[in-house]
């Protein structure tokens, strides 16, 4: 008998279980929906994360935000306990100093170490700003006084990769790859005080590219789905899957020589002479060395990826707009006759004096955003209105860059058109009104990315130098420089 007991006790045991979780699913999505109730979005964003899954699943997740705020307008609901905005409003909200906003679920899935939280991914608003006190510093000429030289040294070197494979051989560039070798050399120079060598080897070193290509995607649904983080997090997938400081290629290896590179610097008996760089003044200002492992790991990942797409997508809507590449040719070489852009490489302070560089720059990053994450924040505990409409305690917000970047109350009825006449042809007040959310690309507040003034120092230079490239027209250039 007891063995005919026994397994009956089980089969109840599982039952049970199962019931149990059953119920809480059904308690939890009917207490989730009767949350949000009064806020309009697809039907199944309202039961379960299958609609959000599916949506971030297929690769075009600021489409599909696109298309949620056309449908159901701003707030919209986008899963359980979930909603979507496209107002600046709310952006300045949550990043105001003592908001009492907090970063939500979006933000655990950046956390690329597993021994600690980086900038980030921490969520402790105690933690977070001493991280940004720390590593603030190592962002500015003062502690690293050779900053613009370093990118001047990788401009030329970005330059020499493509006039010598691209012009004189008359071989074929992809400039994607060749825009994030720019920025990696770029950010590992500035960063470790030497590039790791991408543009001069003109190679994808320890398939970084390829590999950082296929983790972005799984990393974003990890962002939006915590079923997702939750598994992909575990000790069992990161000992299965995760980067590991010992792989030969991959993101594994680059976390392997940043390693390698903090540990030097924290090793007294190393000998290695001190460097002015970023990571010197990491250290300097308090930066633990797990704390600098971490941190130097969200930069090479965060900092090269999103420079670069701007780069990418800004110089392909300028050489699809004749137009648009005519007049800035003509504005730099204006410059160039009157002495105000230095050669061989323009300093950023000549580049701010050419209004329509600025103009086609700031257009390209409204249209296309680097991070199109929704990066979403917990709404406070009591209910708080925004865009006129009642957010309940505890939600998690996300938003939508790329749709609050094309609202036509701010930049014009022509919002989706690459335009850079419109940041100089509108008058004074209308420009500071789009410039209030044009620099929303930077997040704002407490959360401003911390690495912008080096991203615009960048993207300052690299236009201006490669519109200088062999070619007095634009079908010339692109067909000599084959950059499409």
């Amino acid at each position: 008998m007891a063995s005919l007991v026994a397994p009956s006790r089980t089969v109840l045991g599982l039952a049970a279980v199962g019931a149990t979780i059953l119920a809480w699913f059904v308690v939890s999505t009917v207490v989730s929906y009767r949350k949000l109730r009064h806020i309009p979005g697809p039907w199944l964003a309202r039961l379960s994360q299958l609609w959000l899954f599916n949506v971030t699943s297929k690769g075009d997740l600021y489409l599909a935000m696109e298309d949620v705020i056309q449908n159901y307008g701003s707030p919209a609901v986008i899963g359980p306990n979930m909603i979507v905005l496209d107002d600046p409003e709310y952006v300045r909200l949550n990043t105001a100093p003592r908001s009492p906003w907090r970063r939500g679920h979006w933000y655990k899935a950046m956390k690329l170490d597993s021994r600690i939280n980086n900038i980030l991914s921490e969520q402790d608003e105690r933690r977070h700003s001493e991280l940004r006190a720390k590593m603030m510093p190592g962002y500015t000429a003062k502690e690293v006084p050779d900053l613009e030289a370093t990118i001047d040294d990788r401009i030329l070197d970005l330059i020499d990769l493509i006039t010598r494979e691209g012009v004189e051989k008359h071989s074929p560039i992809d400039f994607a790859h060749v825009a994030q070798y720019f920025t990696l050399d770029s950010l590992t120079h500035i960063a470790f005080g030497h590039p790791f060598g991408f543009l001069t080897k003109n190679e994808d070193l320890y398939n970084y590219n390829k590999s950082s290509t296929a983790f972005f995607p799984v990393m974003e649904l990890g962002t939006n789905v915590p079923f997702i983080h939750s598994i992909l997090s575990s000790s069992f997938m990161q000992a299965l899957a995760g980067p590991q400081a010992e792989d030969k290629a991959g993101l594994g290896a680059i976390i392997g020589i940043a390693q390698k590179i903090v540990a030097d610097r924290f090793n007294p008996t190393s000998g290695s002479k001190p460097e002015r760089d970023m990571l010197n003044s990491f250290i300097k200002h308090g930066l633990t060395q797990i704390e600098a492992e971490s941190e130097s790991v969200v930069q090479l990942l965060a900092g090269s990826d999103s420079t670069a797409t701007t780069i990418r997508m800004t110089l392909l809507f300028i050489l699809t707009n004749p137009t648009v590449y005519v007049k800035l040719r003509n504005e730099i070489d204006a410059g160039i006759s009157s002495g105000h852009v230095s050669f061989p490489v323009v300093k950023n302070s000549e580049t701010l004096s050419l209004p329509y560089l600025q103009a086609c720059i700031k257009e390209g990053l409204r249209l296309w955003q680097p991070l199109n994450g929704i990066g979403t924040k917990l709404s406070p505990p009591e209910d708080i209105e925004i865009s006129g409409v009642r957010i309940p305690g505890g939600t998690q917000c996300g938003i939508s860059q790329h749709m609050m970047m094309r609202r036509r109350e701010f930049f014009g009825e022509d919002a989706t058109i690459y335009r850079p006449e419109r940041w100089i042809e509108n008058d004074s007040e209308r420009v500071k009104q789009m410039e209030k959310v044009w620099e929303l690309s930077f997040s704002a507040g407490r959360f401003t990315c911390l690495g912008k003034g080096i991203a615009l120092m960048e993207l300052n230079k690299v236009f201006v130098e490669v519109c200088l490239l062999p070619g007095n027209s634009l079908n010339e250039y692109a067909e000599r420089a084959l950059l499409i």
